[in-house]
């Protein structure tokens, strides 16, 4: 509860008249048969499950984009035919924003989440499954950034940033860490006409609240040059040094030299990315992005060090999600904001972050979307691959961690989603999910999994929709089990 008041507290930090602030309490109710509410292969039972959940869902704005923010907050109440009966409520949160508290000069950021997803990729159901309600797999982020953006006259523009991250999960199943990272960049871009240079220091030390693990400290400087060839098209290279101590206490230094581009070969198009020798191999970042009248096609490759507590956050901040959230909204405008974000996130699969880990690791990933849209359809492509070799030579991690006895964890996920409106009032949307994980060393253990949707929803009126949804599911590896689930809802905005 206290990282949704820490993340409301700071989007409504203004005094300003011109803020608008809108607040929507909500309420889900859910009602679903399952024949196998357990998900397991030897105990196959079926079983229903009630859920009524209150909550809060608005965004705040003010004119000239001083404050932006969004978020959507409830409190989940399950109830099961089985044993379990009524369960706690679970807080769930999605939530984040900037505040511009001085005008071109200081800013704050926010982003908090809260979620209860099944924080393994080799039992148990998909990772955002809403039948996913276990305690143990509950984790809590909260990041804070305050920043002052400013220029050094016609030489630079300079940014000075700070961003504390904590993380946390439920019953023991993750370390509570926190993270505080400073970073300071100035650049000259065309300081002296097509050439420009740069320089950034990073400096981040990660704490522990368990003393068996080590805290980690990473420092890192670098200096760019770069040369506009063309107007849209720029070359930069790279050098600098950096140091951490991921091998438990002992520091290891390394050298760092690298170099990239940037094109932008259209106002439709843009492509950038760099590459750099660092100290566990070769680092790399690419992006690409299309648009065109009716479509939009995005790519994105890297590898570089990287921590749970750094990648765990509000979907909102991702751009593959943002597109198809605000592309079901105009097929499909009698959906809620929740049902389009479910729809998202099962699509593009984006909780295989939902791995969370106390290590340290090098995460090699791949990410393509295509979306296509038209008067009454949209379809979607998507394709995920993860690769995260662990990096720190860490102890005392707690069991559920999947880097306590494994080296190294690999997911792909391949999925298609297709929405069409069949009136003003209703649509369909269908999704088929296929993704294999696998681990250790020689990937011997391995998990597959297919999952199934197709679902339908209409305007009751004019704040409430309601909705019938089919999913099937089938897994096979380190937990055999096959699922049929049918589940009507109804939701409500007041």
């Amino acid at each position: 509860m206290r990282t949704a008041l820490a993340a409301c507290c700071v989007l409504a930090a203004t005094n300003a008249p011109a803020q608008v602030l809108d607040l929507q309490p909500t309420l889900q109710t859910r009602l679903t048969f399952s024949d196998n509410i357990r998900a397991s292969g030897s105990d196959k039972r079926s079983g229903w499950v009630a859920e009524v959940s209150p909550g809060l869902a608005g965004g705040i704005t003010r004119e000239g984009a001083r404050v932006q923010g969004r978020f959507n907050v409830s409190a989940r109440n399950l109830g099961y035919t089985s044993d379990d009966g009524w369960r706690r409520p679970a807080l769930s949160l999605q939530a984040g924003g900037q505040v511009e508290a001085i005008e071109d000069f200081f800013f704050i950021e926010a982003d908090a989440a809260i979620r209860r997803s099944n924080l393994s990729l080799f039992s148990g159901r998909s990772s955002d499954d809403f039948l996913n309600a276990d305690r143990r797999n509950e984790t809590r982020s909260l990041a804070l950034a305050p920043r002052l953006e400013f220029s050094l006259g016609s030489i630079a523009d300079a940014r000075l940033r700070y961003q504390q991250n904590w993380l946390s999960g439920g019953r023991g199943a993750l370390v509570a860490q926190r993270r505080g990272e400073w970073s300071a960049d100035v650049i000259g871009a065309r300081a002296f006409g097509p050439l420009g240079w740069g320089v950034n220091y990073r400096r981040a030390d990660t704490a522990y609240r368990d003393n068996d693990i080590n805290d980690v400290r990473e420092e890192s400087l670098r200096g760019s040059l770069f040369y506009t060839v063309t107007p849209r098209f720029r070359l930069r290279g790279i050098v600098g040094h950096e140091r951490n101590d991921f091998g438990a206490g002992r520091t290891q230094s390394n050298s760092i030299t690298g170099a990239g581009f940037d094109w932008n070969p259209s106002p439709r198009t843009s492509l950038s990315g760099y590459v750099e020798d660092r100290f566990f191999g070769n680092g790399y970042d690419l992006s690409l992005t299309h648009r065109m009248a009716r479509s939009t096609f995005q790519l994105g490759a890297g590898r570089d060090v990287t921590s749970s507590v750094q990648r765990f956050g509000s979907v909102f901040l991702i751009e593959e999600f943002v597109a198809l959230f605000n592309a079901l909204e105009l097929i499909a405008p009698e959906l809620t904001a929740d049902e389009r974000e479910e729809i998202a996130r099962g699509v593009l699969q984006l909780t295989g972050d939902s791995f969370v880990s106390n290590a340290y690791f090098v995460d090699k990933r791949l990410r393509a979307a295509y979306t296509l849209r038209g008067a009454r359809n949209s379809l979607t492509l998507g394709y995920t691959q993860s690769d995260r070799s662990r990096v720190s030579a860490i102890t005392g991690l707690r069991e559920e961690d999947l880097f306590r006895d494994s080296d190294r964890v690999k997911n792909r996920s391949l999925s298609v989603s297709f929405s069409h409106r069949l009136t003003p009032r209703s649509s369909i949307n269908a999704s088929v999910v296929r993704s294999v994980a696998e681990r250790t060393l020689d990937l011997s253990d391995r998990t597959r999994r297919l999952t199934t949707s197709l679902g339908y929803s209409t305007r009751l009126g004019h704040r409430t929709v309601g909705g019938l949804t089919y999913r099937h599911q089938k897994s096979s590896g380190a937990r055999d089990f096959t699922e049929n689930v049918i589940s009507a809802n109804m939701n409500m905005r007041f």
